[in-house]
């Protein structure tokens, strides 16, 4: 829900600090002002704080949007791409008997 706000807010022409993310709104501090659970999937919760953090005034229906939809899309194939390339890294990289160097 927070990466679809994030891209919603964009589309809409905010400028959204994606470090309030992590510094202000507070999935570790139940007690905190801005707590969202890392576990809460309800949008309407989420976006309470979202919007209070971010200046923003978005909807659900602005998360489910073509537009979001399609960015949600595009940015799941590029992390499976990238994925994809660091897992054949993973693979192919033989360091044994390498010394600091570069050395055999």
């Amino acid at each position: 829900v927070l990466v679809k706000a994030m891209i919603a807010a964009e589309l809409k022409g905010y400028k959204p600090d994606i470090m309030k993310l992590y510094t202000i709104i507070q999935p570790t501090n139940p007690k905190g002002e801005n707590y969202v659970a890392y576990r809460e999937t309800d949008p309407k919760k989420i976006l309470k704080v979202f919007n209070k953090v971010m200046g923003t005034n978005l909807t659900p229906a602005d998360l489910n949007s073509p537009e979001v939809n399609k960015r949600m899309q595009e940015d799941e194939k590029i992390a499976e791409e990238i994925k994809g390339i660091e897992e054949l890294e993973d693979e192919t990289v033989d360091t044994k008997g390498i010394k600091a160097g570069g050395e055999e």
